[in-house]
């Protein structure tokens, strides 16, 4: 096993992950040192185990632990788990989803965060098959009446458990943390029991999106002079062009931060003078979604080196 082989990076090669997998598939969401998820792998040899989390640092460990154990039916993605759990697995594709002791998020500014969003719970019911389950686990007695009260109201999801001190065959250092304090762990266990789907917004891949201006209608001054600064917004997807930067006559750098509601993609659109007129793309050295936010932000800068 090499690290390449247990980091995945799906916005290159397009989603759903690994499609040429069949079989057995779960997934973790946040899994800090990936000691669960290693377990959980190693109990399943048949299933591919995929495991999404936010934080590099965690990436990291985990990473290296799948590997030390030599682990081939790991697989990880770095990123916001509601986003990649939605556009990185088809419907009805996942057996089981786990998630350990997540931050509540009691803050109401946060509420789109919880797993108590409808758009979490929705999200939940469509990528996993019927009979598939949903695991939370939970030091919070408030947070998992609120999460068994809400996911339970779900037309496709039906709350089957609701245990208190229940030992898992696979415990986490900080439900260990937790019992060892002499604190209540709550587990839930929902099951999809009826049809559900979502709607997708990556569209494609970012390599093949390019925008084409012609020589005709070029009008570089805008580039030249770094006066470029556009920000606007649009059915949830938001872009800001920021920072300009020349590394030779013919090719720019323009940062970009797109937005496509509440998920964050940071990269660099290259614009590349040609005999013809001019290229507009995604730089090659990132590898964004190519989301609605992400392509606006491509037309925008097309258009604006676009004469009037």
């Amino acid at each position: 096993m090499k690290r390449q082989d247990v980091l995945l990076e799906p916005s290159i090669s397009g989603v759903p992950v690994d499609p040429e997998q069949g079989g057995r598939k779960m997934v973790e969401i946040g899994f800090g040192n990936g000691e669960f998820l290693t377990h959980l792998a190693g109990l399943n040899p048949d299933t591919m185990v995929y495991g999404l989390e936010i934080s590099m640092t965690c990436v990291g460990k985990a990473v290296k632990r799948a590997v030390r154990e030599d682990l081939g039916n790991v697989r990880i993605i770095c990123g916001d788990a509601r986003f990649l759990l939605r556009e990185c697995f088809s419907d009805e594709s996942l057996e089981r989803i786990y998630m350990s002791f997540p931050c509540p998020w009691p803050k109401e500014r946060h509420a789109r965060r919880r797993v108590t969003h409808r758009g979490f719970s929705d999200v939940v019911a469509s990528v996993l098959r019927i009979g598939g389950c949903f695991e939370l686990a939970t030091d919070e007695k408030w947070y998992a009446d609120e999460v068994a009260s809400i996911l339970d109201g779900h037309p496709s999801l039906s709350l089957i458990s609701f245990d208190v001190n229940k030992r898992r065959e696979i415990t986490t250092k900080y439900e260990r943390k937790w019992l060892e304090q002499g604190k209540d762990i709550y587990l839930l266990v929902f099951e999809k029991l009826g049809n559900f789907t979502v709607d997708r917004i990556v569209d494609g891949r970012c390599d093949d999106m390019h925008v084409a201006v012609k020589s005709d209608e070029l009008d570089m001054a805008v580039l030249k002079d770094e006066k470029l600064g556009i920000s606007e917004g649009e059915d949830g997807a938001h872009w800001t062009l920021e920072r300009i930067y020349s590394d030779s006559r013919d090719s720019w750098l323009i940062q970009a931060v797109t937005s496509d509601d509440g998920y964050e993609q940071k990269f660099y659109v290259r614009v590349v003078l040609r005999e013809n007129g001019a290229l507009v793309k995604v730089d090659g050295v990132c590898s964004p979604y190519l989301t609605p936010a992400v392509r606006r932000a491509l037309d925008a800068v097309a258009g604006s080196i676009r004469r009037s």
